[in-house]
């Protein structure tokens, strides 16, 4: 991991927190006053869709590794194919080719 990508890290879960603590501060301000004010739901809604970005982004990330794995198994596959019988190799691959249909990716 480079410094760069470290301090991308640092600054998605700074920015993941504050929208936590954005929603907890409009919960409490609301609870204290007793009732909800539109600058409060604004912060709220703004809170909820950063949550929701980091929720699709995670989602993409795993999608993409998935993807790296089944190209480095299907690599290796290919690399060791004289070890493997080939029914065995044909069996292999065609879960290799079903698991990345399933990701929407294809050969």
């Amino acid at each position: 991991m480079s410094w760069a990508d470290a301090f991308l890290a640092i600054g998605a879960v700074t920015i993941f927190f504050a929208a936590l603590l954005a929603i907890v501060w409009c919960i409490a301000i609301a609870a204290i006053r007793q009732r909800f004010t539109l600058k409060l739901l604004l912060v709220m809604l703004t809170a909820v869709c950063v949550l929701a970005g980091f929720q699709s982004m995670g989602r993409e990330a795993a999608r993409r590794q998935s993807i790296k794995s089944i190209e480095m198994q299907r690599a290796f596959y290919l690399e060791h194919r004289s070890e493997f019988n080939p029914q065995q190799y044909d069996q292999l691959t065609q879960e290799l080719d079903a698991d990345a249909a399933r990701l929407g990716f294809g050969k």
